[in-house]
This record gives structure tokens, sequence and C-alpha cells, in this order.
């Protein structure tokens, strides 16, 4: 099943939980291997984590970031499931922002709202604002529009942009553009996005009337 890739930003934001500056524990481990996009070795240091009864939740939180990466949806729920039960306030949030995500890519957008909404009740700043925007909280307007496609190369965005531009604006949309997105952990991607609308529900139903090329609904910045 294909991610879409702008809902990735919980993942960009790993575990900012910190390190023990003086020795290296299995947590730590798989925080790094994950960083380095080794996904099952990563998992493996997490669960070990587990094994030892430390950090539970916290290691519960990383493998369903290594199941989410490696496309096991079902698996990756049931970590984060288990991670949203944590008395900790950030994992509660992230691992909420992230059965959020997996009910979006399931086509689940009242399940995902709900869980975006809990899950803004334990995130700050940046990341707060997106999941009130997410759960529907949001009051400013034109908040959502859809992307037709995300790529690493800004070059084969502007293709993609050029491809597309025709078709979209015959459909009526407009302020068709490349935007570009920064990750907290060096991958920067380039969203060919289109159109702006007060609220997912009014976005997803321009894109469900079928004469739009394949494109999702994502939050507008």
């Amino acid at each position: 099943m294909r991610i879409p890739l702008l809902l990735l930003f919980i993942i960009s934001l790993l575990l900012a939980f910190g390190c023990d500056a003086n020795k290296t524990n299995s947590l730590d481990l798989s925080l790094e291997e994950y960083k380095n996009g080794q996904w099952r070795i990563s998992e493996m240091w997490a669960k070990k984590e587990i094994k030892s009864g430390n950090e539970t939740h916290k290691a519960q939180y990383m493998i369903g970031l290594c199941t989410f990466q490696l496309q096991d949806l079902t698996a990756s729920k049931e970590w984060f499931t288990k991670a949203s039960s944590s008395s900790n306030k950030e994992v509660r949030g992230k691992s909420n922002a992230m059965l959020g995500i997996i009910a979006s890519s399931n086509g689940e957008y009242a399940q995902a709202e709900t869980a975006f909404r809990i899950a803004s009740f334990n995130l700050e700043g940046n990341d707060k604002r997106e999941a009130n925007a997410r759960s529907g909280q949001a009051i400013a307007s034109r908040n959502f529009t859809l992307q037709f496609g995300a790529y690493r190369s800004k070059a084969n965005a502007e293709v993609a942009l050029n491809s597309l531009a025709g078709s979209i604006k015959q459909c009526g949309l407009k302020s068709i553009q490349i935007t570009k997105e920064e990750g907290t952990v060096g991958k920067t991607m380039f969203l060919v996005q289109a159109g702006h609308f007060a609220s997912r529900k009014s976005a997803a139903n321009r894109r469900d009337q079928g004469d739009l090329p394949p494109c999702i609904v994502a939050v507008s910045h």
C-alpha cells in the first residue's frame, strides 16, 4: 500500500526523548539504526529494550515506526496502540498521531480525525498545529490542498507539474505549485499541489468527483 508522503510529518520527528550521555542502551541503538534507514535492525534493538523492561512504550513506538516504514500497517497499528497508553505525554501524542496517519491512509477519515484530536492534546508547537489541522479543528480557511505527487528531486517535480498543469487547470483548480517540505532528518520533498480548501471534507469531495489526475488530500503550508 502506498503511504502518502505528506502524511509523514510525525515520522520526521523520530524520538526527541534524548539519550544518556554516559551509556548507550538498546533504544539509543534502535534510534540510530532507524535514522540510517535500517528498519529491521532498529526493530530488533527496540524489541531487546522491551525485554529489558526499560522504556517499554518508547520502544513500542519505535517498533511502530519501523513496521510502518516496512508497510506492515496492521503490525504498526498494534504497536502504536500499545504505545498510546504511555504515561509519557510525548509518546502518547506521537503514537496517536501515527494512528491517525494509518487511519487516513486506509480511508478511515473519521477515525483519523479522532486520533489527531487526541494527539493534539499531548503535542507542542508545530506538531500540535499540524495535528489540529488534521483533526478538523483548524479555524483558518484555505488549510487544505490536493497533492498530485511528492518527489525528492525538484527537477522531477517540475516535470510532473508541467505534465499535469493543463489537465488540472481545465478542471478548474488554480494555484498549481511546487511546495518544498523540509524534514528534520535531512530529507527534503518537493510536493506538486493545487487548489485551496477550507476543510478536509471539501477537498476530498473535489477529489472524488473523478475528473482529476490521481491525488490525495494534504494540509496546505
